[in-house]
């Protein structure tokens, strides 16, 4: 018997019993740990191997990096119903010396604790198509990048970038192979026996593991394509190294079904808002000229930004709040976002005195009235939808107040300039709002004509009194 070293810590013993190898084995191997955790396989040898290849060769095919050879002893056979214990490890003793036979079971057991501490077990499972993996590693070395190499091989990827195979946790959190891949897998919160699921983007036919934009300029269209990975802030830096005389205030991001995406954080992907690959997502763009501070100012206010949208007017986000002094005066109308305040709306109409009018405007939408006395309630709660238009008014009944003449609870003057000459809202049959109020006072004219009656009574009372 002479040996064969094929690496640095891996050795090889090729027995020769006279010039001719014995016959080939099919065996079953088992090894289990202190924490009776149970590893298998099947392996054919040459009856001619000794125990200690039949060890190595097993540590091999369930790539077991973290476990010694020579912290492996054999503690039993079972051949049939026949079992014969070792309390010694017989690490150069042959299969064909131990008698082994076809389809008996050697049992392995470790000699020490402290390498199995070190071990990392994962669980690997790929959906599409379902495959499952157990990686066994030493916690205290294994990087990402070695995981990664380990699925490449183990689920025949390697026809793929790495940046089309996406490795994702049972937590939901993504490993990135490019920023963390010389990382210990500890430090990046993998644990033992954790789940991490194989994902990947095919890019040969159907999908490409890109992402286009189509961003609005005042020049044209600026057609970019990013890679799939991209984060919001790579594709702002993507978007400004087109830009020649300008500079990108801000831009906003539309998906392929024209809706608003929002994002917190620049670090967030473009697949984090469901983008997939091959698909269009929109951006419009608020630009101002390069070295003229005023324009720079000026976009920031509002009044020259430079934003071409590339979405109909039926899908944009906004609505319109419109308001109406009186029918001889034009009606101002503006756009804000349905995400907007109250408040919001009425600060971009611009109106007189609008810090006195906290409560004191009506506001209407189709069915849908309210007031302004919940200034910092969104426009959306109201179940407002884009593209509606919201009219604003000022009550037309003036408040009612004291007399300073007499002791009547209304004053000449006052009724004579509260009361319109029409009833309120008649002028206007599809607002719904007041045909409603307009329904209700028809349907109780009699309790109201008593009502109003009585408190003129009172009043002639009281004025005789006097």
């Amino acid at each position: 018997m002479f040996q064969r070293q094929i690496s640095n810590d891996l050795t090889i013993y090729e027995p020769i019993q006279n010039g001719i190898l014995s016959a080939d084995v099919t065996i079953g191997i088992r090894l289990r740990d202190q924490n009776g955790t149970v590893r298998s396989a099947h392996l054919t040898l040459s009856l001619s191997e000794p125990i200690v290849n039949v060890i190595t060769k097993f540590l091999r095919v369930l790539e077991i990096e973290n476990i010694r050879v020579d912290d492996v002893s054999l503690s039993k056979i079972c051949s049939g119903s026949t079992e014969r214990d070792f309390t010694t490890n017989p690490r150069l003793t042959t299969l064909n010396e131990l008698k082994i036979k076809q389809n008996d079971i050697l049992w392995f057991m470790l000699l020490i604790g402290p390498a199995t501490s070190q071990l990392l077990q994962l669980n690997l499972f790929r959906h599409d198509p379902p495959h499952h993996a157990i990686y066994d590693c030493d916690k205290n070395t294994t990087t990402l990048k070695m995981l990664f190499d380990y699925v490449i091989e183990a689920f025949e990827l390697k026809s793929m970038d790495r940046e089309q195979i996406h490795l994702i946790t049972i937590e939901s959190i993504e490993l990135n192979h490019g920023e963390d891949s010389n990382k210990l897998l500890i430090e990046l919160g993998v644990i033992h026996n954790s789940w991490v699921f194989v994902e990947t983007i095919e890019s040969r036919s159907r999908l490409k593991p890109t992402i286009h934009v189509l961003c609005a300029h005042t020049n044209g269209d600026l057609p970019l394509e990013v890679p799939f990975t991209t984060t919001v802030k790579q594709l702002k830096d993507a978007i400004e190294k087109q830009l020649k005389d300008r500079i990108l205030i801000d831009f906003t991001l539309f998906n392929r079904m024209h809706e608003k995406i929002s994002f917190t954080d620049p670090k967030q992907n473009l697949y984090d808002f469901g983008v997939k690959p091959g698909q269009i997502i929109y951006a419009t763009l608020h630009l101002a000229f390069s070295g003229d501070p005023l324009s720079l100012t000026n976009t920031r206010n509002d009044s020259t930004t430079k934003s071409l949208s590339l979405i109909s007017k039926q899908q944009s986000n906004d609505v319109t709040p419109s308001y109406e002094e009186s029918t001889s005066f034009d009606p101002i109308s503006v756009k804000v976002s349905v995400d907007g305040t109250v408040d919001d709306a009425i600060k971009k109409l611009k109106l007189p005195h609008e810090g006195n009018l906290r409560g004191q405007l009506q506001l209407s939408c189709g069915s849908t009235c309210f007031t302004n006395d919940e200034p910092y309630r969104c426009l959306s709660s109201y179940n407002i939808q884009p593209g509606d238009v919201v009219h604003v008014k000022r009550p037309r009944m003036t408040p009612v107040r004291l007399s300073d003449k007499n002791d009547s609870l209304f004053s000449t003057s006052s009724l004579r300039m509260s009361i319109s000459d029409t009833p309120i809202g008649l002028s206007n049959l599809v607002n719904t709002c007041y045909m409603n109020s307009a329904l209700q006072c028809l349907a109780h004219t009699m309790p109201l004509t008593q009502f109003f009656l009585n408190g003129l009574t009172q009043n002639n009372s009281d004025g005789e009194k006097t």
